[in-house]
């Protein structure tokens, strides 16, 4: 099963050498963290995280690298389900409604995509189409149906019907690995937006199944994706190495770029801070950090992992807002 420590220190995980006008006024700190106690090894990082409802609850499931699902209840502190089927490392998980109930969506290593259901704990069923990894999940609305779409290393992104339990369309432009989607709208029609290895952005037309345009201007690998308003406008924010690039969707330009990692951006996400949209980035470098678009600076910086970081979210824990942080040290640490 699982269990939570609880921090003794808060403290040392805040570190402001950005020295924010507003760090005063903004207390964020290390809530708890949950460490897997497994039989068959110790160094089991975990990958990908989501929040799903779970008989009226929210939890946090977690994609293990050796191909398992945990399911962890923040209030009996404990991991109350394993899901077991992939063969490797669960990289990408989303959950969605499916006939009347929340599943939960997982994209592996072992090149598959199974649908789970959390209320009989078995895979519903396997979705097999890629011919490698499968890095990232979405789900959209496309003809008054949700549907799944799914980024690979295979270099492909491909659309799916849960309903038909089949492969709708393929997008192929991509030179390597797609690690990350996200959908915004724009020009009235929701879009699918992908980053990958090839170190380029790509806007995609669902409807017409077409590449829009390309968002050129990192030097590395683009790891991760998120979108935000900034003055009015949806932008594009997308985390390689070192750097994170804001970008027009409009003018397809690269608005600024903000600096301080000192490695992968492996996930971002967003959360209102002061009335303000914020970014929220997991790195390799081990650290969290918290950016304001508005002015262009890191806010601060929480310190706590021992390796590097590869998924966050946040997420409403008790009327507040928290970011949930899972790691290569086996830990998923909650912030508030």
């Amino acid at each position: 099963m699982g269990s939570i420590s609880f921090c003794v220190s808060l403290a040392h995980n805040l570190i402001d050498h950005e020295q924010s006008p507003i760090q005063n006024k903004v207390p964020m700190k290390c809530y708890n963290y949950l460490r897997e106690h497994l039989s068959l090894t110790t160094e089991v990082p975990v990958w990908s995280l989501i929040s799903v409802n779970y008989n009226d609850e929210y939890v946090i499931a977690s994609g293990q690298i050796n191909g398992e699902i945990k399911i962890w209840s923040i209030k009996s502190q404990t991991c109350i389900e394993t899901l077991v089927g992939h063969e490797y490392c669960v990289r990408a998980l989303v959950s969605v409604n499916f006939n009347n109930e929340n599943v939960i969506i997982s994209g592996s290593a072992d090149d598959t995509i199974k649908v789970w259901s959390l209320t009989k704990s078995v895979c519903l069923f396997t979705l097999n189409n890629h011919t490698s990894s499968v890095n990232s999940l979405i789900t959209v609305m496309l003809n008054n149906e949700n549907v799944v779409i799914s980024g690979s290393s295979d270099s492909t992104i491909k659309v799916w019907s849960l309903t038909d339990k089949k492969c709708l369309f393929t997008l192929n432009g991509h030179l390597d690995s797609v690690n990350s989607l996200i959908s915004v709208i724009f020009n009235n029609e929701n879009v699918l937006v992908s980053a990958s290895n090839d170190k380029k952005i790509k806007v995609w037309s669902l409807k017409s199944k077409a590449c829009l345009f390309v968002l050129n201007g990192h030097s590395d690998f683009v790891w991760s994706l998120v979108s935000v308003m900034l003055k009015n406008e949806v932008v594009i924010v997308s985390g390689s190495y070192k750097e994170i690039k804001v970008w027009s969707i409009n003018t397809q330009k690269c608005l600024f770029t903000l600096d301080g990692h000192t490695d992968d951006i492996r996930s971002l996400s967003s959360l209102i801070l002061n009335n303000e949209n914020v970014i929220v980035s997991g790195c390799f470098d081990k650290t969290i950090k918290i950016w304001s678009l508005k002015d262009r600076y890191c806010l601060f910086t929480l310190a706590g992992h021992s390796f590097g970081i590869w998924s966050l979210f946040s997420m409403t824990l008790d009327n507040e807002t928290v970011i949930v942080s899972g790691s290569q040290d086996e830990s998923i640490k909650i912030w508030k």
